[in-house]
């Protein structure tokens, strides 16, 4: 790949200064005047130019960094798929406002840990009965974790704190809250909660952030305990208290009566401020080995990603030559990219997002929690009814690539892509013109799940689409 010739970086410049100078001279029309009229005549085009080709390959993906707020439980063994297992660690961010008034360790009834999850948030087999092991963490977890840490050394493994069997298909459904949500619950040692209160009304500093909570509640390990066939996805741990109070009250008649009132309250949960990671152990089936070596897939968590080249200096070179003698705008750049599904045992599905990143950026984006600037890093969300990916608002690349001087090495490095399968959070918001707006908060490496699909590159299409105006005197 060869940089751009300096005679056409100046003509860019011309266009790019002379782009404004154009959409003045469209505006003159509105003027009631004729005179002159017959002096200008304005020729205007459009031009859609689609000729590109893209290539790229499957790429192993490597280690994650796999902080997250969607917890993996379970292991499937999936046709065409291969092997998952997950268990995952996690520290807990206490309540900020327990009211202890009148409560004492003597007044905490039981303690349980919540895990909740959507019912269609389940891959593999409902029906099957599985259970989970709860350990206490011994020690503060690493600042930095990523998909292949090893528990070991942070838990007793003869002594779980909790164990549970479940069936997905049988679980108390949290309906008081949230309708789809369902529960699994492992009861607690009561003297953790006695602990708690008693620790939280003679300390109540060490409840006032995730780091100061840590030392002395350092977390839990989940892991599965017995059977196989489903990996459930958590998108919330909590730990819930049930306690009382006795108390005495005067009725309508004025006498005092005792009365005792009972409590359910949120005493701590995973949260963004805490660190939470996914343990993940995958073993490829050959049969997607074999694929990946001739095509470009998408395998997660821990499988396949795609590598992509970007003809940009092509997309460049079509703009300037066709807007030799004419001023010339760039209206849009767009990608997109065909996928399928992989035939499976358990329906698994393409990913729900895909982050296009250079190549070069790919590990720092994910480690300084970045999120798509639109410039040179996108996002795309899967469109299942066409079988799809469509990155939309490319023209800021093209305009960057553009506008800065590259030499050919830097040039190479951002025309090569990642497309990397991710989570993604978004928040809402209406905006002055009382419309809802979406807003994109987060974004991870997708690790809340089994998910693959099938790029088809050779039907993907970079469209690209300009005006051209010629004025003549």
């Amino acid at each position: 790949m060869t940089s751009l010739p300096s005679k056409k970086r100046l003509l860019l410049r011309l266009f790019l200064t002379l782009a404004p100078l154009s959409m003045s001279l469209a505006s003159c029309n509105d003027d009631v005047s004729n005179i002159g009229s017959s002096l200008v005549t304005d020729e205007s085009n459009i031009v859609v130019d689609s000729t590109f080709t893209i290539t790229g390959q499957s790429v192993t993906t490597g280690d994650l960094r796999s902080r997250t707020l969607s917890q993996l439980i379970g292991n499937i063994q999936a046709r065409k798929y291969g092997s998952l297992s997950s268990d995952f660690v996690t520290q807990l961010m206490p309540s900020a406002d327990f009211d202890t008034t009148g409560v004492t360790p003597a007044t905490v009834d039981s303690l349980s840990l919540m895990l909740r999850f959507y019912s269609d948030k389940i891959t593999g087999d409902s029906m099957l009965p599985m259970g989970v092991n709860v350990f206490a963490l011994t020690r503060q977890l690493p600042e930095k974790l990523t998909s292949s840490f090893d528990p070991t050394g942070y838990y007793d493994p003869s002594s779980p704190v909790s164990s549970s069997v479940y069936s997905s298909n049988l679980l108390y459904s949290d309906s008081l809250e949230d309708i789809g949500v369902h529960i699994i619950e492992a009861k607690l040692p009561l003297s953790y909660g006695q602990e708690y209160v008693k620790t939280y009304r003679s300390n109540p500093e060490l409840f006032t952030s995730p780091e100061a909570f840590a030392s002395l509640f350092p977390g839990v390990y989940v892991a599965n305990s017995f059977g196989s066939g489903r990996v459930t996805n958590i998108f919330n741990t909590r730990v819930v208290m049930y306690y009382h109070s006795n108390t005495r009250y005067t009725n309508t008649s004025g006498e005092e009566r005792d009365t005792t009132i009972y409590y359910t309250d949120i005493i701590a949960a995973s949260t963004p401020e805490v660190l939470t990671n996914n343990n993940l152990h995958f073993k490829i089936d050959p049969y997607l080995s074999d694929l990946a070596s001739k095509e470009a897939l998408l395998v997660g968590p821990l499988g396949y990603e795609s590598r992509i080249k970007i003809p940009i200096d092509d997309v460049i070179s079509s703009f300037t030559t066709g807007t030799i003698g004419s001023m010339g705008v760039v209206n849009s750049l767009s990608l997109t990219i065909p996928a399928e599904e992989i035939t499976n045992d358990y329906g698994i599905e393409p990913p729900s997002h895909l982050l296009l990143v250079p190549s070069s950026d790919r590990d720092k984006f994910f480690d300084e929690q970045d999120i798509p600037d639109n410039k040179t890093s996108f996002i795309a969300a899967y469109d299942s009814t066409n079988g799809r990916y469509v990155f939309s608002g490319l023209r800021p690349y093209m305009m960057y690539m553009m506008e800065e001087e590259f030499d050919n090495e830097k040039r190479e490095e951002l025309s090569t892509f990642s497309l990397v399968p991710v989570q993604v959070s978004t928040e809402t918001y209406t905006n002055s013109s009382y419309q809802t707006v979406e807003i994109i908060t987060a974004v991870g490496p997708n690790i809340d799940g089994p998910t693959m699909a099938r790029l088809k590159l050779d039907e993907a299409k970079l469209k690209l689409t300009y005006s051209t105006e010629t004025v003549n005197f």
